[in-house]
């Protein structure tokens, strides 16, 4: 996966974000170019939000830099498709916080459907998993049996009917053919089938370098393919915006050396600096950081090695269900 970007500047202008896709099993490869937009002068956006959200909100107008403005004039203000992407610490979150406090000022909680593509993404931003809201759980089956399926369920139908905005965080790891069966569904319960998602404004937010779809357990399954290359992505999407200001860390080499491993471009001497750092630390008060691993195996072989060193007997207690 490759990502090119130009840092937006002070001034207006337009350029080129490009994502590319590849699987050496199937030889399959896809590029999609979007434009990123950025502008010089933005008043901030100020408008009256809900007393849950007037702290957070009133917190992160005080902190966004333009970009994050250009970010929040597209879609609260001209009601744009938009997908605006980051590398981590760039604030993407602090950007969603204040949009869906602006758009649900302006609609109202039901006409602002937040969702996330799982289950702990979806609470951290207040919302519901995507497949729970569309009604069409992991979009087994044909797009038009799914649809029919919504129909019947009022509920779903409802959600559907109600939604001006669908924000989705999280968006990486969301299948493209799964995309296409929501607009698929969106258009034929809201009756509206010449517009995507039938005529609902769509938020994206997410990272492509970060995690992809999950495949499916089923061999017999097709592997999922980036929700950038689904049909829909290249009618609705309107607007690709990248955050390029990192607050999480100040140090600028290290963020350097962070970007350069997050576009696999790793330099010899970035190398060296990294290998550099491999020695044994000592902690005197014998408290030592966690460990973070990428799989679930990597941390169990890890905790049973720390289980193993502990020194006493096991003792088991056993729990009885009530």
């Amino acid at each position: 996966l490759t990502y090119e970007e130009d840092v937006l500047a002070t001034s207006t202008q337009t350029s080129t974000a490009s994502f590319s896709s590849s699987q050496r099993s199937s030889k399959r490869s896809s590029q999609l170019s979007f434009p990123i937009i950025s502008s010089k002068k933005l008043k901030p956006i100020r408008a009256p939000v809900s007393n849950v959200l007037r702290q957070n909100v009133m917190k992160t107008s005080l902190e966004l830099t333009n970009e994050q403005k250009a970010v929040i004039d597209l879609i609260v203000n001209k009601r744009l498709n938009v997908f605006y992407t980051g590398s981590a610490g760039t604030g993407k979150s602090v950007v969603l916080r204040e949009i869906v406090g602006q758009l649900k000022s302006r609609y109202g909680e039901s006409a602002v459907a937040v969702t996330a593509s799982t289950g702990l993404a979806a609470v951290n931003v207040g919302g519901s998993t995507v497949n729970r809201f569309s009604g069409i759980g992991i979009g087994k089956g044909a797009a038009e049996k799914l649809a029919a399926q919504v129909k019947r369920n009022k509920a779903s139908a409802e959600r559907w009917k109600r939604a001006k905005i669908l924000i989705v965080d999280e968006v990486s790891m969301i299948d493209g053919r799964f995309l296409d069966k929501m607009d698929y569904v969106a258009r034929r319960v809201r009756n509206v089938l010449d517009r995507p998602f039938g005529g609902i404004q769509l938020v994206l937010t997410g990272d492509f370098f970060q995690l992809p779809p999950v495949p499916d357990r089923d061999p017999g399954v097709s592997k999922p393919i980036f929700c950038f290359e689904s049909k829909v992505w290249r009618e609705a999407i309107q607007k690709t915006i990248c955050l390029t200001q990192v607050f999480r860390q100040q140090d600028n080499e290290l963020v350097d050396i962070l970007n350069s491993i997050r576009f696999g471009e790793i330099k010899p001497d970035t190398s060296l600096k990294i290998k550099a750092l491999a020695r044994e630390v000592d902690y005197s008060d014998g408290i030592e950081p966690t460990e973070l691993y990428p799989t679930r195996r990597e941390v169990e072989v890890s905790n049973k090695r720390r289980l193993e060193r502990l020194r006493g007997e096991v003792v088991e207690f056993l729990s009885e269900d009530l």
